[in-house]
């Protein structure tokens, strides 16, 4: 007569596609670091502009201004302006010492423009030249300035301005542009012939009752000039190697788990692995063995089971279930057998 079943213990579940989280995590703290650094580059030179202006706004002889030299950042009665004296200062700093050939002049665009359907559209453009290039060349020196003035006649752009109302009986508004055009190579050991285009410009309308002068410019320029860094790119290829070793990991995990293979496979797969690494042990049966007055207990763990028969130094009985995909394992001891179920 079979007595009471009794369980040992519940086989542990494998806990190894949990190292996935890891690898992932690294994966990801190495590719941040790669995109952080990535554009990061050896500066070995770097140089940097300061640009203003100021002016002054002479009147016309008058009885309504109490001086006639108005000051800059406000705004004037247009018919009031004789003249405009445009100052601009434009100066260069490098970190190291370099060979600097520079040029600059003064030009500027008188601009006509035309309402057209709620847009404006430039439909005049003249340009005049009020300094002459300048040139000048610079030998191991880390810094060159250019102080500017210019004289502006804004009676004469009016009446240009005027002319071209008149004669082509089309109200335009009209804005000039004044420009101080920098241009400069540097070059030294590191650096080779590196070649910057820059400016001021102050906008003035022409056309409106009451003007301004606006700027029309950046107030400081900044470059370095350097070699890339590759530590970001080998951060990157490391950290995606990481990422396509987890994923890899992960995706086999959920194929095994979603159970891809049939029953039988599954089955035969965990008997060969038993007749692999037990084959000493293991000892099959055609028919299942007579228990009758002897205590059975259930071990759920196979590790558990081939433990028992060690330490016993006694073989693993192997019954395979006829027409199912199952196995049963016995080790007798005494009066004492215990069993372990094997199932697809």
């Amino acid at each position: 007569m079979q007595k009471n079943v009794k369980i040992i213990r519940k086989e542990k579940k494998s806990r190894k596609h949990f190292f996935v989280i890891p690898v992932l995590i690294v994966g990801v703290i190495f590719t941040v670091c790669g995109i952080k650094f990535k554009d990061n580059k050896n500066v070995f030179f770097s140089y940097s502009a300061n640009k203003k202006d100021n002016y002054e706004i002479i009147l016309k002889d008058n009885n309504l201004y109490n001086e006639n030299i108005l000051p800059p950042d406000s705004y004037y009665a247009s018919k009031s302006i004789k003249n405009c004296i445009l100052n601009f200062v434009y100066d260069f700093k490098a970190n190291n010492t370099v060979n600097i050939d520079y040029s600059y002049d003064i030009t500027a665009q008188l601009v006509g423009s035309f309402n057209m359907a709620e847009e404006k559209k430039d439909i005049w453009n003249k340009e005049f030249i009020l300094l002459d290039k300048v040139e000048n060349s610079c030998k191991n020196t880390s810094d060159f300035s250019i102080d500017e003035n210019v004289k502006l006649d804004y009676g004469y752009y009016r009446k240009l301005v005027e002319l071209y109302k008149d004669t082509y009986e089309i109200n335009i508004d009209a804005v000039l542009k004044v420009r101080l055009n920098v241009y400069y190579n540097l070059e030294n050991l590191e650096v080779k012939d590196e070649r910057v285009e820059d400016y001021i410009e102050l906008d003035i309308p022409i056309t409106n009752t009451v003007t301004n002068i606006e700027e029309n410019y950046e107030k400081n320029l900044y470059k370095e000039i350097g070699r890339n860094n590759n530590f970001g790119n080998i951060c990157i290829i490391i950290g995606g190697a990481f990422i396509l070793l987890g994923a890899v990991i992960l995706l086999a995990y959920l194929l095994d788990r979603l159970n891809l293979k049939t029953v039988e496979e599954k089955y035969n797969k965990k008997i060969k692995d038993i007749e692999n690494y037990y084959r000493e042990l293991l000892v099959d049966i055609k028919s299942m063995p007579n228990l009758d007055g002897l205590n059975i207990i259930e071990v759920l763990s196979l590790n558990d089971l081939i433990n028992l028969a060690q330490q016993s130094k006694k073989c693993i009985l192997h019954y395979k279930v006829e027409r199912k995909y199952e196995s049963k394992l016995y080790v007798l001891i005494e009066d004492n057998v215990y069993t372990c179920k094997i199932k697809a």
